[in-house]
């Protein structure tokens, strides 16, 4: 079984994409943090970075509720492609592929939630 789940903080804005057939796709990243001890026993607070990609209806939540710094749940399958970059190199880049997300903390500007108009 391929499943995923994270909780962690957006560092930055979603970047969506309406490919005007219908389909619409959101990119962003979560931060997920841990805290472990080290060998010498001090506390060490390590981030992971996980690239998220969210499809058509999911998609337009977030572009339209999630922002930079939100803490969000998101389940969903990891999934590995490859690709050329600018340069010729050959990468591989691993995505989360969202299934669901459920924000934690909505975004607020001056103690205002930005999607009251919800």
């Amino acid at each position: 079984m391929n499943l995923t789940q994270i909780i962690g903080n957006l560092g930055d804005d979603p970047q969506f994409k309406d490919f005007g057939n219908g389909n619409s796709c959101s990119n962003f990243n979560v931060a997920v943090s841990d805290i472990t001890k080290n060998k010498a026993g001090e506390m060490v607070k390590t981030t992971e970075w996980f690239k998220c990609t969210a499809w058509n209806k999911t998609a337009g939540f977030i572009n339209q509720n999630v922002k930079k710094g939100c803490k969000v749940y998101v389940s969903g399958r990891l999934k590995s492609r490859n690709y050329t970059d600018q340069s010729g190199a050959n990468k591989t880049v691993t995505e989360l592929i969202v299934d669901r997300l459920e924000l934690l903390t909505w975004p607020t500007q001056n103690g205002k939630h930005l999607s009251d108009n919800r």
